[in-house]
């Protein structure tokens, strides 16, 4: 049981620690399109994507975070 218990927050840190990577390669890229974003300032329905999608990429990189370890526990 001991054996099991371990496996199983090990494999719980691996996922977790799989969508952290995830989630930090998304926040340098979509940073990057930010910068891109405001050296063309000019292209004004070009912002309105890039916001939309900094928001929608922000709430399901939190939500894959905070939710995905504790779903797969529960499919354990």
């Amino acid at each position: 049981m001991i054996v099991l218990s371990h496996i199983h927050s090990k494999f719980l840190f691996l996922c977790y620690g799989t969508f952290w990577k995830f989630e930090t390669v998304f926040s340098f890229f979509y940073i990057f399109v930010i910068f891109i974003d405001l050296s063309h300032s000019h292209v004004k329905y070009f912002k309105t994507e890039i916001f939309w999608f900094n928001l929608v990429l922000l709430v399901v990189s939190d939500a894959f975070r905070t939710q995905c370890p504790i779903f797969i526990a529960t499919l354990l």
